[in-house]
């Protein structure tokens, strides 16, 4: 059998030696085995590799010694198993555990990014109200007006990377619409080329694809993230970001080395794909690449991947990736093609979810309830509401909220309710003052992903949603459009 596998007859193995037959590290192994029971005289066993054009067969060699009338071990005879069948089989369950360690780990970093991003949002909504405040209480011309502004700058730019966190956990809504993916590629690329052409050139190649099911601001952000990560690809020499996009028929071999998405059909999907000519990566740092807050550049925040991560994620898609020291590397993304029979609503979507469009600060009258178990949430969210013009009564719990709204319904016009809260969330005050008016008026206050909101609230008939940090500006359109 061991002849024929490899297309020769018993025969021509007569008289030929190990490197007459295998490579010459394979030959090598097999001698050192075999001088060993022969030396011995003890039985041993050794696998056999041997590569073939189209594939690579494993067998088990057990060799026993042959010994003359007076025991001297004069030839050794050996037995060859074909094992392949098992290898190949090893080899797959050592690759689907290794995927689900890494599926388990991404997940569990997911729900690590989605707490942070929470917490965080609390604390940059106390950093922008009360430098709003602030800045409205001083001159226009005051020496502290600039910094004030810097504060807020800073605060505005730190709730951008929480953003990408909660797109990291897959915590953001998606507006899915049928979209043109090569229209967004062009459009993204005319934006940022200026940006990354003092590090690389930038070469668009776009070919008509069918449309796909997505949000577009998040594959607007997908393309953006993988080329500025591709422009810091290069150290020390000029870089080449090649941007293409087109349909591939992608095989079920093909799918299975994706970094997700190996679920998916065999079939035809919508590529995307960045490549660059750069320094390329090692394959532990390709195994990290996704994972948020790890980077390898000096002044990268570990974010911009793995929020390509979780978009891709919530969006059924998958990832390829492709990479080597010295030899680039290239990130391909996969979107299944929209059904051309149906036309995607919103996603999750709720009329109330939208936020309202910026507008000058609105002043406003009457009372509002605010609550929040988050003391300087609290605070800052009672000012920024007296400065608009309201007068507010506060809670510091579910309880406490439910039994101030008892008190003083009738002159109560809105809620603003934050969302998770110790013993009682918002969703269970919200059921309780609704059995008290189904015609109050509530605003969600939440630091949470729009996903999580979309879907424990979706039917619950909120006014409307503001998400920390939320500006002045943000509070009073929402409040105007929920009062008018």
């Amino acid at each position: 059998m061991f002849a024929s596998t490899l297309g020769k007859t018993p025969e021509y193995f007569q008289g030929k030696s190990f490197w007459d037959i295998y490579p010459k590290e394979h030959a090598d192994h097999r001698f050192a085995a075999s001088s060993i029971v022969f030396e011995t005289g003890q039985p041993g066993s050794v696998e056999v590799v041997v590569p073939l054009p189209d594939r690579t067969l494993y067998y088990l060699a057990k060799t026993n010694p042959v010994r003359d009338p007076e025991g001297n071990v004069i030839m050794n005879l050996t037995h060859a198993v074909d094992i392949t069948e098992n290898k190949l089989a090893e080899k797959e369950r050592r690759n689907l555990e290794a995927q689900l360690l890494q599926a388990q780990k991404l997940e569990s970093l997911g729900v690590l990014a989605g707490g942070i991003a929470h917490d965080f949002n609390n604390i940059l909504m106390a950093i922008l109200g009360f430098a709003e405040l602030a800045q409205q209480g001083l001159p226009p011309a005051a020496p502290g007006q600039s910094d004030l502004a810097e504060i807020i700058k800073a605060s505005k730019r730190a709730a951008e990377l929480v953003r990408q966190m909660l797109a990291y956990a897959g915590q953001t809504r998606l507006a899915k619409e049928r979209l043109d993916l090569a229209g967004v590629v062009d459009e993204v690329a005319r934006m940022i080329e200026m940006a990354v052409s003092k590090r690389a050139d930038l070469v668009i190649s776009s070919t008509k694809v069918p449309p796909i099911n997505a949000d577009a601001s998040q594959m607007s952000q997908i393309v953006m993230n993988l080329v500025l990560n591709a422009a810091e690809a290069g150290s020390s020499r000029r870089n080449r970001i090649t941007v293409w996009t087109g349909v591939r028929h992608y095989d079920r071999a093909a799918l299975d080395m994706a970094v997700i998405g190996q679920e998916l059909p065999a079939g035809q999907y919508v590529t995307l794909e960045v490549s660059d000519d750069g320094d390329g990566m090692d394959g532990e740092t390709a195994s990290r690449v996704f994972e948020p807050f790890f980077t390898t550049k000096f002044t990268g925040r570990g974010l911009g991947l793995a929020a390509v991560h979780g978009i891709v994620r919530s969006h059924q898609g998958a990832i390829l990736l492709r990479s080597g020291p010295g030899q680039g590397t290239t990130f391909t993304i996969l979107f299944p093609i929209a059904d051309p029979l149906t036309v995607p609503a919103e996603e999750k979507a709720h009329p109330t979810m939208t936020p309202a469009p910026a507008t000058p600060s609105a002043r406003g009258s009457g009372t509002l309830l605010l609550i929040d178990d988050e003391e300087t949430a609290r605070t800052v969210g009672r000012r920024m509401l007296e400065n608009l013009g309201y007068e507010v009564l506060t809670a510091s719990s579910g309880a406490e909220g439910i039994n101030a709204y008892r008190s003083h319904e009738k002159q109560i016009r809105a809620v603003v309710l934050d969302y998770l809260m110790p013993h009682m969330d918002g969703a269970i005050v919200l059921d309780e003052i609704r059995s008290a008016n189904p015609e109050a008026k509530i605003v969600l206050s939440t630091g949470q992903g729009e996903d999580e909101v979309c879907d424990r609230f979706k039917n619950a008939g909120l006014s409307g949603v503001i998400h920390k940090p939320y500006s002045m500006e943000q509070l009073a359109s929402t409040l105007a459009s929920v009062l008018r």
